[in-house]
């Protein structure tokens, strides 16, 4: 029995050992130099004596640290965190309404050092509250104070979700990232009711590329988002306390990420001069975005010989595009319109003979604000060359299969051949220079057929009207 009641007094000991108790009671200090070390993640309990008090604290890593100091009515204070150099990284206040309760919080992200809490009472008495610093090591947090300014922008990678915190009216935060290929970003920051973030992206040149808000409504929820397509390089996003909106009893935290995926037929922002244009790669369908309704985006093109063109444009539900070509003279080639509304479905086309050269394509944002972030799709086609009538000739014969030859082609071309009414009657690949398809039956009388061509996986060609004779008696 004795050998039971000693292996419990020994278990009671030990268990008390690593218990931490809820709150602890200690004296503050009313100076900076002579600040009381606290604990990180342990709550205090301090008599509010005095006007100033101050804390020290020591932080071992990246991370984020939240500030808590319980609220009572009738008793207003504020706290402050203010770093090593004396820099004060955000000011809070409690509640002290009739109907206060808990605490007032502040979080932030910060770097490894030593920190100080300055709690002002309103009226110094020696009503007492409780205090903490809670602690939570992190990569994925801004690094105040040195990010409210570009130059001291926290670097971030992509494809991973980052935390930041508004600690002030006036908050601004920079962000930095790098992209080591061409491609698509897509931008989200969290929406939250009553707090309208702005975020911006920018180059290494200080060029502004995107500009939006969030939701802020009553029933905000989720995240807002951006794409754009960049060249590689390195940019900077600012996020921007918008229109004063700060709860200093419990600041807003905020999430966001920026995906990146390489890819090569993208627009390529900064484009919208022709100065800037992105270079496009025919037979190739491109995607760009409008970030405004005044958006401009240019493209350009070469020939090395005259080429008959396809612009292929893409309709979208929610409002017009339109596309210009231009020569390297300033002279409009074409101009397409696409469709929109709710039936607006598949390209719109438009095909035209261009000369050897150098061209822009200009795309042009109606002055709608249905143009906000949408993205379009195009393509520059190149159309296979058309046959010459000349070198197709129809043999209508009597009670057998009529033949089409036709000459001057290159091996794997794929001849079509069509009625007067757009009905496929043959379709044959060369195998060389020339080929043979046969048509089980024309008619008696004379006619004539239409032929395509299709080349190099280009698009087919125009069609061209050949005639035949009736067949022999």
């Amino acid at each position: 029995m004795k050998k039971t009641v000693h292996s419990i007094i020994m278990l009671t000991a030990l268990v008390l050992s690593v218990i931490h108790f809820t709150t602890i009671k200690a004296s503050a200090s009313d100076s900076v130099q002579n600040a009381t070390p606290i604990d990180l993640n342990k709550e205090y309990l301090f008599s509010g004596s005095q006007e100033d008090n101050f804390y020290k604290i020591t932080v071992p890593q990246n991370g984020r640290l939240q500030i808590k100091i319980s609220n009572e009515t009738d008793y207003y204070r504020e706290f402050s965190l203010i770093n090593s150099k004396g820099v004060k990284l955000f000011t809070g206040s409690t509640d002290y309404s009739e109907y206060a309760d808990g605490y007032a919080s502040h979080t932030i992200g910060v770097t490894p050092g030593v920190y100080y809490i300055n709690v002002y009472n309103d009226e110094p008495d020696s009503v007492s509250y409780k205090l903490g610093a809670y602690f939570t090591p992190s990569e994925n947090w801004e690094k105040e104070p040195d990010n409210d300014e570009k130059k001291g922008a926290t670097a971030i990678p992509v494809n991973t979700s980052f935390n930041g915190a508004v600690d002030s009216y006036e908050d601004s935060d920079f962000y930095t990232f790098t992209t080591t290929n061409d491609g698509v970003v897509n931008i989200k920051l969290s929406n939250n009711s009553g707090i309208p973030l702005e975020y911006e992206l920018f180059n290494d040149k200080g060029v502004s590329l995107q500009e939006t808000w969030t939701d802020y409504s009553d029933y905000a929820t989720g995240y807002s988002n951006v794409t754009q397509g960049l060249p590689k390089g390195k940019y900077y996003i600012q996020i921007v306390n918008d229109d004063d909106a700060y709860n200093n009893k419990n600041n807003h935290v905020y999430s966001f990420r920026i995906d990146f995926n390489a890819n090569n037929f993208w627009e390529k922002e900064s484009n919208d001069t022709a100065q800037e244009a992105t270079n496009l790669e025919l037979d190739q369908y491109y995607q760009g975005v409008t970030p405004n309704e005044y958006d401009e985006d240019f493209y350009t093109f070469n020939l090395s010989k005259g080429t008959t063109i396809q612009l292929n444009a893409l309709n979208l539900k929610e409002d017009y595009t339109r596309y210009t070509i231009i020569d390297s003279h300033g002279n409009e080639k074409a101009y397409l319109e696409t469709n929109s509304g709710a039936y607006a479905n598949g390209y719109k086309t438009s095909r035209l003979y261009l000369p050897a050269g150098s061209y822009f394509l200009n795309m042009h944002s109606y002055d709608s604000d249905n143009h906000l972030n949408l993205v379009y799709k195009f393509a520059i086609k190149t159309v296979s060359p058309s046959v010459k009538s000349s070198d197709v000739k129809i043999t209508n014969n009597k009670g057998k299969s009529d033949k089409v030859y036709v000459k001057n082609l290159l091996k794997n071309d794929i001849i079509k051949i069509y009625s007067s009414k757009s009905k496929l009657l043959a379709s044959k690949k060369s195998e060389g220079s020339s080929t043979t398809a046969y048509i089980k039956q024309l008619g008696k009388s004379a006619g004539s057929v239409y032929v395509t061509l299709t080349r190099d996986g280009r698009l087919e060609s125009s069609k061209v009207k050949v005639n035949y004779k009736a067949e022999k008696k």
